[in-house]
């Protein structure tokens, strides 16, 4: 890569009515203490990626190399603020990074932590028990002609 990461983002935008770390957090299921009976309405994302014009090298690309640096979870959502300045890589993966993270089945290629199970709205980053590849579509809308 030859030029720098775009910044996609000026500022983040908070999606959340809590700050995370505020409340209990149990480690078994995944869940904080306000996580209870809460439904969130699905909005469509502010933000998209373009990766024809996001990719580029970050931090990780230049002094990450003995460590295993992980790809950013914001840049995939095409709300990174960081920049060339991130310390995870702003690119799509290519086989050997997919062959490197299931090596760890700890983590997904993200960094984030998986669980002995699944959550129960099937949402996270799943399961380090079981392999899975199913992508979970719903709320579509069908139209009846």
């Amino acid at each position: 890569m030859q030029r720098p990461a775009r910044r996609q983002a000026n500022e983040a935008k908070k999606e959340t009515a809590y700050e995370e770390g505020n409340y209990d957090y149990n480690i078994w299921y995944d869940k904080y203490l306000t996580d209870r009976g809460v439904h969130i309405d699905r909005a469509p994302s502010l933000t998209k990626l373009k990766p024809e014009i996001d990719t580029g090298y970050t931090k990780a690309d230049h002094f990450e190399k003995k460590h295993a640096s992980y790809f950013c979870v914001y840049f995939a959502r095409g709300a990174c603020t960081e920049g060339v300045n991130c310390r995870y890589y702003h690119r799509v993966p290519q086989r050997e990074d997919l062959e490197r993270a299931a090596e760890d089945n700890l983590r997904d290629v993200f960094g984030r932590a998986r669980h002995a199970t699944h959550k129960d709205n099937l949402s996270g980053v799943g399961s380090f028990n079981k392999e899975c590849r199913t992508l979970l579509v719903s709320r579509i809308k069908l139209d009846p002609s």
